[in-house]
């Protein structure tokens, strides 16, 4: 995120820090990994989860090479892919390479299709 001021990015942090601390983690080892939960962030390595249970709630799956893993294959609810991601990164990128300011809601889908194209073309 792009800040124009310090006193903006310390507003900002105290905001995440502030969620953070209201969270509720827990830490499993893979032995005891159950996926029943309202968000699974899964950022393994490609074919880590690959054996892990399905699930019903939000997985934010960040792999996007295979597409879709294992794991989002078989997954009951929403899945926000690693594409998504990178599409998302991308359009930063540009922004803090160049200043420009794109349009998110005309542009991501464009990026997504051309990122699942270079998927499909290196299979």
């Amino acid at each position: 995120m792009l800040f124009r001021s310090v006193s903006q990015s310390r507003y900002v942090l105290s905001v995440r820090v502030h969620v953070v601390q209201q969270a509720q983690l827990e830490f499993l080892s893979w032995e005891d990994v159950r996926l029943d939960t309202e968000l699974v962030i899964n950022t393994t390595p490609k074919g880590v989860a690959d054996n892990l249970p399905e699930g019903s709630g939000v997985l934010f799956e960040s792999l996007y090479d295979p597409w879709p893993t294992s794991l989002a294959d078989r997954w009951q609810g929403k899945v926000i892919s690693g594409i998504d991601l990178l599409v998302h990164q991308a359009i930063d990128q540009i922004h803090l390479m160049t200043g420009f300011v794109l349009d998110r809601n005309l542009i991501s889908p464009i990026l997504k299709t051309a990122a699942l194209a270079e998927l499909k073309d290196r299979k």
